[in-house]
């Protein structure tokens, strides 16, 4: 007669082969990912294998297959594969790795077709990491031609626009900071930004609104005398434009302007004349403030930026300035789509958008 020990002893030793037996295929599909095996992969998934479990690398076999193309920089058709397979057996889209991220974070880093799949299997669109970054966050970091197509899918699945990181950083911020993009996708961007209500102006945990971080990227890209097209403005033009408003009090705007008046003052005067449609007179006295004190602190003649400075600072302001800045100033927040719900001609909207 059978004992209950050896029963026992019977069933640890199945459950031990059964464990081995899974481990080795899980780390034969892991060797078959990383190598962009498609036929070895279909192989192992048509013998049977779970694919909810932890790589040893901290993440998921989405995520493993999403990690390779990063690296490759590039998408080949065994890659694909390789990724609608894993989703057609069910692999986990919503399982974070050791940095807190599911694979919608990385997707989007890849291809606007692979975001759009995995929101389609229910990836949470709003996800945050343990830094506190979105999806929306990392496709703002890394803007590309396919960025656009990816914003679109996330807009679909109502991503909120205004989250921020564990720096107090939005989506926004990150398009700012971005000077090697194109600025005519992070204009694109923006735009969809300004339509959809983000808010311009909130800060960092440094203080800083998007514009500042713009203006910042701005005067460091160009920090010499070199020409710079109405490209490298663009994206600040719509942002004041759109209602974003320069932080005054933060202490590095007079570094940055004392840097601008030493290093490029050619851009400097670009920037104002894209800035003085959408300020009031007395943030032009602030500046003009500023360039006296500036003058006084470097030896160099800088009485020609001081002049130009006073020559807009005491010329009249007319009427129609005066009445958008009040309109502007009542609608505040979200501007560009409470203009578009005015009840009022188009060119007067274009006008309270600046437009003109």
């Amino acid at each position: 007669m059978v004992s209950l020990r050896e029963i026992q002893e019977e069933i640890e030793a199945i459950e031990f082969e059964y464990q081995y037996s899974a481990r080795s295929s899980e780390n034969n599909l892991e060797q078959a990912i990383l190598s962009v095996d498609v036929k070895r992969v279909n192989r192992i998934l048509d013998h049977g294998c779970v694919l909810d479990f932890e790589t040893k690398y901290g993440n998921s076999v989405v995520h493993l297959i999403l990690e390779v193309i990063q690296k490759k920089k590039s998408i080949s058709d065994d890659m694909k594969d390789i990724f609608n397979k894993l989703l057609s057996f069910d692999a986990p889209v919503n399982a974070r790795d050791r940095f807190g991220r599911i694979p919608l974070h990385l997707a989007v880093r890849c291809s606007s077709d692979m975001t759009e799949i995995l929101l389609n299997l229910g990836s949470i669109v709003d996800t945050q990491d343990n830094a506190g970054c979105t999806p929306l966050m990392e496709a703002c970091m890394v803007c590309g031609p396919d960025t656009p197509n990816v914003l679109s899918h996330l807009m679909k699945y109502n991503c909120n626009l205004n989250l921020r990181d564990q720096n107090g950083c939005t989506a926004l911020h990150y398009i700012c900071m971005d000077q090697k993009c194109d600025s005519r996708i992070r204009v694109q961007l923006l735009l969809v930004f300004l339509s959809a209500g983000a808010s311009l102006n909130v800060k960092d945990h440094t203080d800083y609104t998007p514009l500042c971080r713009e203006l910042e990227g701005v005067l460091a890209k160009h920090s010499s005398n070199q020409p710079h097209t109405t490209y490298d403005l663009s994206l600040m033009t719509q942002l004041i434009y759109g209602g974003a408003t320069l932080n005054f009090h933060n202490q590095r705007l007079r570094l940055w302007l004392q840097n601008a008046m030493q290093g490029n003052k050619h851009l400097l005067y670009a920037i104002v004349d894209i800035l003085v449609l959408a300020l009031r007179h007395s943030v032009l006295v602030r500046l003009l403030k500023y360039s006296l004190h500036v003058q006084n602190i470097v030896d160099e003649d800088l009485r020609d930026v001081t002049n130009n400075l006073k020559c807009l600072t005491n010329s009249p302001t007319n009427l129609q300035v005066i009445c958008l800045a009040y309109i502007r100033d009542l609608l505040k927040k979200k501007l560009f789509p409470r203009v578009q719900q005015l009840d009022i001609p188009v060119k007067l909207k274009n006008l309270l958008l600046l437009g003109h």
